[in-house]
């Protein structure tokens, strides 16, 4: 019994991960009821907790949901938190010899239930596990798209106490998909979380495409999707985030074949790509470009969190700022103008300025939003993300191909929360080149979120400037959706719909990093006006407006102690990956 209870564990991704080599040392009853919620709770000094069972369904269907759990201690016997702000004194990744994981991955808690330091993640969407007496605000999560379920419980060692979530989808996201680009398992060096806890990270937050970016090392989550009958909710594709001179950047697809040893091209190393590990550093951008686009596979090529301090960051390190020119701007498909580690509202000013300028210069790049997750509790996974326009609204359907196609047509929505829409003249859509010389255009607007996202401005931005601002009304849904005729330039421009609101989200939701700052944000790619009716777009803006900064602001980002971007995740990043513990 004891080794099929461990058999299980591992089949449904809710074992521990490292230290490495250490084994956990746990009987069949604590699999079964969760020995790490009972070693939370003498950490804490508390006696013997009870059982918590959790069970997520879609609403609808009745269909169970992988699912988030946060649990935060009522202070006010009551209502509590659901981690929006305080600390939380009861952590769930503590494993079975009493260790906090600190975040760094998953802890098994009980067949099905992943550990941590918030709350779980159900891998299925039912789970029972163990926690310390008291009473506790218990909300549960599938994502963005999705309401949230929030109720209040008291746990005692004597009764056992269950909780049924019924999750509604309000948001219509149909034809488009939710994608996390920039995701790192244990393969990168600075990240410990296992492909099989990663997978369940991105689809309890609702993230149907899973592009894993392991540095300068190539992995395939699909056979995990696969493994946890995620099939019609997830599809996984293999991607890279490379390492260059100036920063870091990111291609996919890429060719993978896991018959090849580790070290070559399609087994998840450098090793055909003729560049050795010690030299990935004397690489540089105009080299690194290039080779990402010669690729059979034919992979998007983006910038990764372009202006992160640390010397992590492209533009920054090549000290680069508009309205001067960027020199490899034709060279890159996409950049990240939010990422996990800077969607604050300072970071998004920033990196709208140089998306706006690179538009109005005539250089069609398309904005993407990414988490770049790599643990459980700085940066969650699926916050940010990016909304992809696909031809399909199956993940079992979808194309590695679609993904990079979607990207380099602009049909991508950047986000880490609210969904937005934008047709111009009543057929076309995000990414789309729109005809028309009339100096006027028909917007339709169309901004939602669930319940508890909040959402009170709405902006459109014609070559970068604010064109019209809206406030949004209450108790409507979707949040807001007007449709008005708008004055626009003469000549090819752009247009694009953008959103945010002035509730923080989350901190246990969507990571630490931010402490609190980072609201909800939205912003479409454009459409683009050919206002000369030649069908090509090819924009003559005077003064290409550098986006919205006030000239205080337009210098680098001061980092505080508590904005400094993680210094685990540069080096050693040069070394063999052979010499690692799980290549």
């Amino acid at each position: 019994m004891r080794r099929f209870l461990a058999m299980l564990c591992l089949a449904v991704g809710a074992c521990e991960g490292p230290p490495a080599g250490e084994v956990a040392d746990a009987s069949a009853d604590d699999l079964a009821l969760g020995a790490p919620a009972d070693a939370a709770a003498r950490q804490h000094g508390q006696p013997h907790g009870g059982l918590l069972r959790v069970t997520a369904v879609d609403d609808e269907s009745g269909q169970l949901l992988p699912a988030r759990v946060l649990i935060a201690r009522s202070t006010d016997g009551g209502a509590g938190t659901d981690g929006g702000a305080g600390p939380v004194d009861v952590h769930f990744d503590i494993d079975s010899h009493g260790h906090s994981a600190n975040g760094a991955y998953g802890v098994g808690l009980a067949p099905g239930v992943i550990g941590a330091p918030e709350g779980v993640m159900l891998v299925s969407g039912d789970g029972s596990f163990r926690v310390p007496p008291g009473r506790y605000t218990v909300s549960i999560y599938h994502g963005p798209e999705w309401e949230r379920d929030v109720q209040n419980v008291k746990i005692t060692p004597d009764a056992n106490a269950t909780i049924t979530a019924s999750l509604r989808h309000t948001v219509d996201t149909r034809g488009w998909m939710a994608a996390d680009l920039h995701v790192h398992t244990a393969r990168s060096f600075d990240s410990s979380i296992q492909l099989e806890d990663r997978v369940v990270t991105e689809v309890s937050s609702g993230v149907e495409i899973i592009v894993v970016t392991d540095h300068n090392v190539l992995s395939d989550l699909q056979p995990q999707v696969e493994l946890f009958g995620y099939h019609d909710l997830a599809r996984s594709i293999t991607g890279d985030e490379f390492n260059f001179a100036e920063g870091h950047g990111g291609a996919y697809p890429m060719p993978y074949d896991a018959s090849e040893p580790v070290g070559a091209m399609g087994g998840g190393g450098v090793g055909e790509w003729r560049i050795s590990w010690p030299d990935v550093k004397d690489v540089h951008s105009t080299q690194v470009f290039d080779l990402m686009h010669s690729f059979p596979t034919r992979p998007v090529v983006t910038v990764n969190h372009p202006r992160l301090g640390g010397g992590l960051g492209y533009f920054e390190n090549i000290g680069w700022q508009p309205p001067a020119p960027l020199p490899e701007a034709d060279r890159f498909d996409a950049l990240e103008v939010l990422n996990g580690y800077m969607h604050d509202p300072a970071s998004n000013a920033l990196l709208l300025r140089d998306w706006f300028f690179l538009l109005s210069s005539g250089v069609p790049t398309t904005a993407l939003g990414s988490s770049d997750t790599h643990k459980l509790n700085d940066v969650k996974a699926g916050f940010p993300r990016s909304w992809l326009r696909m031809p399909t609204d199956a993940p079992a359907d979808v194309l590695d191909s679609d993904v990079a196609d979607a990207i380099k047509a602009h049909r991508a929505i950047a986000s880490n929360g609210p969904f937005a829409l934008l047709v111009i003249d009543g057929a076309a859509r995000i990414g789309d080149l729109v005809k028309n010389g009339t100096g006027r255009v028909r917007v339709d607007a169309l901004v939602d979120a669930p319940d508890w996202i909040d959402v009170d401005t709405v902006r459109l931005w014609v070559n970068g400037k604010v064109a019209r601002e809206a406030h949004v009304a209450p108790g409507q849904r979707p949040l807001f959706h007007e449709t008005w005729m708008q004055a626009i330039p003469s000549g090819d421009g752009w247009i694009a719909l953008q959103a945010s609101g002035s509730r923080p989200l989350p901190v246990a939701l969507i990571g630490e990093h931010g402490r609190g700052a980072v609201v909800p944000f939205v912003i479409t790619n454009p459409v683009f006006v050919d206002g000369d009716g030649d069908g090509r777009w090819a924009p003559v803006i005077a003064e290409p407006d550098p986006g919205p900064l006030q000239p205080p602001m337009m210098g680098a980002p001061q980092w505080g102690p508590w904005q400094a971007p993680p210094q685990d995740c540069e080096p050693p990043l040069w070394a063999d990956p052979r010499s690692w513990a799980r290549p």
